[in-house]
């Protein structure tokens, strides 16, 4: 937990700096309204701070879980700290993470709500505004785990092996981020669209399987 809290903490300015430029989009949106007002009519979510943050966020928790594994646990570990405090640490470090993501989500989603109705332009959405659900948050969180899961792996990777061997199993660590993939399109979207428990059950054996990699991690890459 006190590791976890750590990380939480280390990273704050990164995480204000980047939420802060997700809200300047929001803002933009709003303050532009006359302009994408009607074109919000047209797109298929209804919501255009949901399409700002459907899959951005998940690829920033995908930097962060690179930068976890492959910066900071080295240096734990070369300051006396255990494999598996670090890891169980950072475990709560990326579920704060993905929880502290989705309410500033539903923040956004409430002011954009807020303006809609002011508006007037949520009577003239031709489909339902996308209110958040147990079964939505619960998705998206397992998939803000998946794609920072999926960098902590691919960081590992990279790091103890060599390149080749770190390109061939590169796929195989991406595989946590895959139900958070999705294409959108001016006309549809495109998603693997995974129930939140099948979602869940990724993770957590992605979670096993980056706690048992990072057991055998060197202070030093061993590609030498």
């Amino acid at each position: 937990m006190r590791i976890g809290m750590y990380l939480l903490r280390r990273h704050t300015f990164l995480y204000s700096l980047y939420w802060s430029v997700m809200y300047l989009v929001l803002v933009g949106f709003l303050v532009s309204f006359e302009v994408f007002g009607p074109w919000i009519l047209q797109t298929p979510s209804a919501s255009a701070w949901s399409l700002a943050v459907n899959v951005a966020p998940g690829w920033f928790a995908f930097v962060m879980g690179i930068i976890t594994a492959s910066s900071h646990m080295p240096i734990a570990i070369a300051n006396g700290v255990t494999r598996r405090d670090f890891s169980i640490g950072a475990g709560v470090f990326a579920l704060a993470t993905v929880c502290l993501f989705e309410i500033l989500k539903m923040v956004g989603l409430a002011v954009e709500a807020l303006v809609f109705h002011v508006t007037g332009l949520m009577d003239r959405l031709t489909v339902p505004f996308p209110w958040p659900t147990v079964g939505g948050v619960l998705s998206d969180m397992a998939k803000g785990l998946g794609f920072m899961l999926s960098g902590w792996l691919i960081a590992l990777v990279f790091y103890r092996l060599r390149i080749w061997w770190a390109l061939l199993l590169t796929p195989f660590a991406g595989i946590p981020l895959s139900g958070g993939m999705e294409l959108i399109s001016y006309e549809a979207t495109w998603s693997l669209e995974l129930h939140w428990t099948f979602l869940g059950g990724i993770v957590a054996v992605s979670a096993v399987v980056a706690y048992l990699a990072a057991q055998g991690l060197a202070v030093k890459p061993k590609k030498a």
